[in-house]
């Protein structure tokens, strides 16, 4: 199921790739800019992002979270989302050609909470394909809040542990 969603993304040329190149971009997920809704029939859901870049400009997008490719993962972005982890949250790395970068609270007390709540790893079901989000590690045992989106196929990564739970569609 996951196969040809993967595939009709490395196919478009969406805009949140432009957005995401932005290292000045910052991600909004408040009750005003993003939305989080439920498929009962492929167990998928979709949390809306604002970003706002320095210049002014702006852009969205959704993430469409499946818990059959990463449920670890999954539940924790969940968590991370209903907690409001993700509202006013800078992209700190974004390497063009390979990966935007996010998932640091820019409060410390929040950011503090979260960094000891570290989750299991998740078995690799799907590949680091242009477009899906993985969390990011330093090595087995090691995720907690940092996630990353493929700007490129990286599935390279596959062998490295990355498990995405989630792809980018435009909003």
């Amino acid at each position: 199921q996951a196969a040809p969603r993967q595939e009709a993304l490395r196919r478009a040329a969406p805009r949140w790739a432009a957005v995401a190149r932005s290292p000045a971009a910052v991600l909004s997920q408040s009750e005003t800019s993003a939305s989080s809704s439920t498929n009962s029939s492929t167990n998928c859901s979709t949390v809306r992002f604002n970003v706002t870049l320095s210049e002014g400009r702006t852009g969205t997008f959704d993430a469409v979270v499946s818990p059959d490719l990463a449920p670890i993962g999954a539940e924790r972005f969940t968590d991370l989302v209903q907690n409001e982890f993700f509202t006013d949250v800078a992209y700190f790395r974004v390497i063009e050609g390979f990966v935007a970068q996010f998932g640091i609270s820019g409060d410390p007390v929040v950011s503090a909470e979260w960094s000891s709540a570290v989750l299991a790893d998740d078995p690799v079901l799907s590949s680091n394909y242009r477009g899906t989000i993985s969390f990011a590690s330093a090595g087995e045992g090691t995720r907690t809040t940092q996630l990353f989106i493929n700007l490129v196929d990286n599935t390279y990564l596959d062998a490295m542990g990355f498990a995405p739970f989630a792809t980018i569609s435009e909003a």
